[in-house]
């Protein structure tokens, strides 16, 4: 069966949206509002950040000396393998030094990709060391529709995923972490 998939009790019909796919559920009941090719594997582009955000606060949440804790922006977080400059960005330099709290708001509040690639860094080793937990994590999930190569969201092939698994990482997002909606 899995999650996601008890049609709503009074549902109303919803006219058809534009986009490719969708999933509207009830994040406490798990009822479905609104279904439309939910495992069609799409590029998710900046929302890849709600794995990152996932990881980043399964790391730090609670920890207030981590979360104060001052990084200093290294030169490979800016390379061309894991960064565009015409990407979202918060104009941070290589070499600036931000707290890991400050790096996260950046993510969060302007999608800066140059702070997901500073907190992958910081708290997994290397840029590929937390996109491979990405995707390990991505799996514990139950989410089979989605293979991150970056912890971005900028376009590569084989970067995809699917409503469903949208839904699920920001279900346990929200759950897990309900001080990310301030």
């Amino acid at each position: 069966t899995g999650l996601f998939l008890t049609p709503a009790a009074g549902a109303l019909e919803v006219p058809d949206i534009q986009a490719k796919a969708a999933l509207l559920a009830d994040v406490n009941t798990d009822a479905v509002a609104y279904a439309k090719n939910i495992h069609e594997k799409n590029y998710p582009a900046s929302l890849t950040k709600v794995m990152t955000a996932l990881l980043i606060l399964e790391k730090v949440s609670g920890n207030e000396t981590l979360l104060n804790q001052e990084v200093t922006a290294s030169e490979s977080a800016f390379s061309d393998t894991y960064y565009h400059a015409d990407g979202s960005s918060a104009g941070i330099k290589a070499g600036e030094v931000m707290t890991v709290k400050q790096l996260l708001q950046c993510m969060l509040i302007v999608s800066a990709n140059e702070a997901c690639n500073i907190l992958g860094e910081t708290l997994y080793g290397s840029v590929d060391a937390f996109v491979a937990r990405m995707n390990e994590r991505a799996k514990e999930l139950g989410m089979n529709d989605t293979h991150f190569v970056n912890c971005t969201g900028l376009p590569a092939d084989g970067h995809v995923t699917s409503a469903y698994d949208i839904a699920l990482m920001s279900r346990e997002l929200i759950w897990r972490h309900p001080d990310i909606r301030r």
